[in-house]
């Protein structure tokens, strides 16, 4: 994350300064920044299990809604899927059809630390179908870093209108103590059903 931040906020401030750097640059930039960034591959994987007290819970079937959980004074609640209305979802999928990117879906987050103790960081959500599939959804900067990479050089305001996009979600999935924000996660591919929803190792309960 570190190294991320280090390549994409001298880029956006020059962007947005009018510095112009030169279209290579830009490209190079990007290149270095998505080569930083992990990557974890779910291949033939077991559904996730949590690591917290077993207890049972009375909740809502599976499905579409809104998902909640609660962990050491941490609030996460998600809404499976992301209303398209949203501003914030709206706002990336005008840009994701600017860079003719392909679809994909979206999972609008909200993460409330202002119980927490500890930062709070949310790397990746997973809808598990009532078939057995995992679609595992990431952080919106991480897919909007890869649309910029495919912009043509010469358009800059397109690189720009990406970086500007691209710097104000970063960091959004890491929440302090005290903090509260909300966010977008992507995934390259649509779920079919829901039969559970997961950030991280925790499930979450299905509220409404």
């Amino acid at each position: 994350m570190d190294k991320v931040r280090l390549l994409i906020y001298p880029l956006a401030i020059c962007l947005l300064a009018a510095c112009a750097p030169s279209a290579q640059d830009i490209q190079a930039a990007i290149a270095q920044t998505q080569a930083a960034l992990p990557t974890i591959a779910i291949t033939n994987t077991p559904e996730p299990t949590s690591t917290a007290t077993p207890e049972i819970i009375t909740q809502a079937p599976g499905g579409p809604g809104r998902y909640v959980l609660e962990s050491s004074g941490t609030v996460v609640q998600v809404d499976v899927p992301a209303p398209l209305s949203d501003k914030d979802v709206n706002e990336i999928e005008t840009l994701r059809k600017k860079t003719n990117a392909a679809i994909v879906s979206y999972l609008l987050v909200s993460i409330d630390n202002n119980q927490g103790q500890k930062t709070y960081d949310l790397g990746r959500i997973i809808i598990v179908t009532e078939e057995g599939e995992q679609v595992e959804y990431r952080p919106a900067w991480g897919a909007i870093g890869d649309w910029m990479l495919t912009v043509d050089s010469s358009n800059i305001d397109l690189l720009n209108e990406c970086v500007n996009l691209y710097n104000g979600f970063l960091g959004k999935d890491r929440v302090l103590p005290g903090a509260v924000t909300r966010t977008v996660f992507i995934a390259p591919q649509a779920f079919t059903s829901v039969k559970s929803v997961w950030a991280d190792n925790l499930r979450l309960v299905k509220s409404e």
